[in-house]
């Protein structure tokens, strides 16, 4: 798995997608759900990275929940800071900042600090939902994320997923969405530290 965010730091997202899908097929196989939605996380960037934005918030969803079954804390902000920047790109401002918050909170509460492969995403999220809401508009609803249930979370995370499904072009192909910064890929991979 990790050569696929290798593949994809190098700008070579077709094998980023095969190296990533082998593995998915092989943790399928073994039965290990956690793995399944970790590499759904790697396949969201991916998407992303092609402008396929529906696809991205289906797998960073698939990732959540993944996060949320397996008690992986890591996981559950990864996928948020994804789904908040794919809510950024269905000009979903408020739900973006809202998941930010989330995300921020989630992180913090774990004291990880942002993995290169999470800058672009993070980026676009911040960057995007203040610029359409506003420093106060953003600021207000990336505190109210802060502050969100799980439920609530969930319902926002699908609120977004519908948004990028509806919006999807059909027959949408590569989008010129933000690479990664090169850097150290190993330490990108989300870890399989529960709780």
């Amino acid at each position: 798995m990790l050569s696929g965010i290798r593949y994809w730091h190098d700008g070579d997202i077709a094998a980023a997608e095969e190296t990533v899908d082998a593995a998915a097929a092989i943790f399928r196989e073994l039965g290990e759900d956690f793995w399944v939605a970790n590499t759904d996380w790697y396949r969201g960037i991916f998407a992303s990275a092609r402008g396929r934005f529906d696809e991205a918030a289906r797998r960073y969803r698939a990732a959540l929940h993944g996060g949320v079954e397996h008690a992986v804390t890591l996981l559950q902000w990864k996928a948020l800071v994804g789904l908040a920047a794919t809510a950024v790109e269905g000009d979903r401002a408020e739900d973006a900042a809202r998941l930010f918050g989330a995300a921020e909170a989630s992180r913090e509460r774990t004291g990880h600090e942002l993995f290169p492969a999470d800058r672009p995403a993070h980026r676009r999220a911040s960057s995007g939902a203040l610029a359409a809401l506003g420093e106060h508009g953003f600021t207000f609803a990336r505190e109210a994320g802060r502050n969100l249930t799980l439920p609530e979370i969930l319902a926002v995370a699908d609120g977004v997923v519908a948004a990028a499904i509806v919006a999807a072009p059909a027959g949408a192909g590569p989008g010129g969405v933000e690479a990664a910064e090169p850097g150290d890929a190993d330490a990108d991979a989300p870890r399989a530290h529960r709780g």
